[in-house]
């Protein structure tokens, strides 16, 4: 049933015919910098909020429901190593608690407005 001469040999030395360009809609120089150019200003506010905002001792469970609601801190413990790295960073403390939380309701405010932001390019493709 199988015919030896469906499949043709390729001579690619002698292709006819003009040669592939890139579609620069998708390959080009701006794409690459706008989605790096992103990557990298995302991993820098993360970092400035794990710097300048986090709070390790913070229960990031808290408002959600658990099996053991009537406990205080169930099954939950702050991270060691987390805790000794802030404080040490901390340790000549510029910042007032109160610009701590100030900070920290501003990056929340960024990560919630750019998970809407995706939310609507998402939803933009599939229009």
């Amino acid at each position: 049933m199988s015919n030896a001469s469906f499949c043709h040999a390729i001579d690619c030395d002698n292709l006819k015919g003009d040669p592939l360009e890139p579609y620069a809609d998708i390959s080009g120089t701006g794409v690459l910098v706008g989605f790096i150019g992103t990557a990298y200003l995302v991993l820098l506010l993360v970092t400035i909020s794990y710097f300048l905002a986090f709070d390790p001792s913070e229960n990031p469970f808290k408002n959600r429901i658990t099996a053991h609601e009537g406990a205080e801190n169930p099954h939950w413990k702050p991270n060691p190593i987390d805790k000794r790295l802030i404080a040490w960073l901390r340790k000549p403390s510029l910042l007032m608690p109160g610009t701590r939380e100030r900070l920290r309701a501003a990056f929340d405010e960024v990560r919630i407005s750019s998970n809407y932001c995706g939310k609507e390019i998402g939803t933009d493709i599939t229009r």
